[in-house]
């Protein structure tokens, strides 16, 4: 499974795009298109062209670029508000309410968040979205991205990163070689394409089943 990514380690992130495309694609998305919308990394479509709604944001970083990359333990990384202004744009811009996970990824390491939570968190916030909206309108005294960023998303990431729920994973965890690859693929199906709550995930069964991938939860 690693094999298109690992020779692009180095690469830059608009090149990681093409390989994690095509990982999707050839496994658990084969049925749906997956392509960049406007500044948007990677979307998954839920049908098979762009005319239908997007169902998953993507935010692709290069496994090199740490700084910005999350941790388990620190959310509040320049990846984490990227994806955050990509689902509001999309929620209140396109009025997209089909939108279903949002994922940060580098390829080897996967974040995974159900969007119902960000709907909770975010979209209801109606600080943000004013704030969003004055920003989005040109009326702060920059349109740059980075103001975003560092005063506005920041602050309200930081209100709530502790009752986010995500699910991690990492392909490079000695644990996931130990299951054979028919197993393994099952896993990750319901991990990838996972359509309930995580915090209903957490208290199935299955979740003993994929306890080697799952390094880390954080439940309301």
């Amino acid at each position: 499974m690693l094999s298109i990514l690992v020779d692009s380690r180095n690469e830059s992130e608009e090149h990681l795009k093409s390989p994690i495309s095509k990982f999707l694609s050839s496994t658990f998305y084969s049925e749906n298109e997956i392509n960049t919308k406007e500044k948007i990394d990677l979307a998954i479509y839920l049908g098979n062209d762009a005319t239908s709604d997007i169902g998953v944001l993507i935010e692709a970083k290069k496994p090199s670029n740490k700084s910005e990359f999350p941790t388990v333990k620190q959310l509040i990384k320049k990846g984490f508000q990227e994806i955050l202004l990509y689902y509001l744009r999309e929620r209140v811009d396109y009025k997209n309410n089909n939108i279903k996970h949002l994922i940060i990824t580098n390829g080897f390491e996967w974040f995974f968040f159900n969007a119902s939570d960000f709907y909770n968190l975010f979209y209801k916030n109606s600080e943000l979205i004013k704030e969003y909206k004055t920003f989005r309108d040109g009326r702060k005294d920059t349109t740059k991205n980075e103001l975003f960023y560092n005063e506005i998303a920041k602050k309200y990431i930081d209100k709530v990163e502790d009752a986010l729920p995500f699910v991690h994973l990492d392909f490079r965890d000695k644990e996931v070689s130990k299951f054979k690859e028919k197993e393994t693929c099952k896993y990750l199906q319901i991990i990838f394409r996972c359509s309930f709550t995580w915090k209903k995930f957490l208290e199935t069964t299955v979740i003993s089943l994929i306890k080697p991938f799952i390094m880390s939860f954080f439940i309301l």
